[in-house]
């Protein structure tokens, strides 16, 4: 199984389709979203993806409550400031700022922090857990794409094929 890892879209609609067009078209079926992407018209577009799910742990530009709730009805979309998710047994936690999902789950066994916010794309192992920033799909356009349950990741471009 592959999982997209993406954050910091701040409104690239057009990098945002791309990329779930690329992902859709390769069977991928998750997206992990570090924050910061809050646009009205994201809400057509995830409508176009029902088979991909997009966890979504709230950034500080996602200060819309209106957009958030609308979002949150959609059936394939998780909004919250914390994501914890598991797949194929890696569980993975998601927070726009490091340190808030670490903090939120500090007592229970996480393989995988991810979050946002820096722009700054960063792998490290800290006490045996993975810590990951994608960067931001706004700026560089790329992304991870981990697969699991091996933990292999690659960092991609958004309008590459996967």
């Amino acid at each position: 199984m592959k999982i997209a890892i993406v954050s910091d879209s701040h409104g690239s609609i057009d990098r945002i389709k791309i990329l779930l067009s690329q992902l859709q078209k390769s069977g991928i079926q998750h997206v992990l979203h570090a924050g910061d992407f809050a646009v009205p018209e994201l809400v057509q577009v995830f409508k176009k993806y029902p088979n991909i799910q997009i966890h979504i742990a709230r950034g500080n530009f996602d200060v819309n409550d209106e957009l958030i709730e609308e979002l949150n009805t959609l059936p394939n979309i998780t909004i919250q400031e914390v994501i914890d998710v598991t797949f194929e047994g890696i569980r993975i936690a998601l927070s726009h700022f490091e340190g808030i999902a670490q903090k939120a789950l500090h007592a229970q066994k996480v393989d995988i922090f991810c979050h946002g916010h820096t722009h700054k794309a960063q792998i490290a192992k800290q006490n045996g857990i993975i810590l990951l920033n994608p960067g931001a799909l706004c700026d560089d356009g790329k992304y991870f794409l981990l697969s699991v349950p091996d933990l292999k990741l690659q960092h991609k471009l958004y309008n590459n094929p996967v």
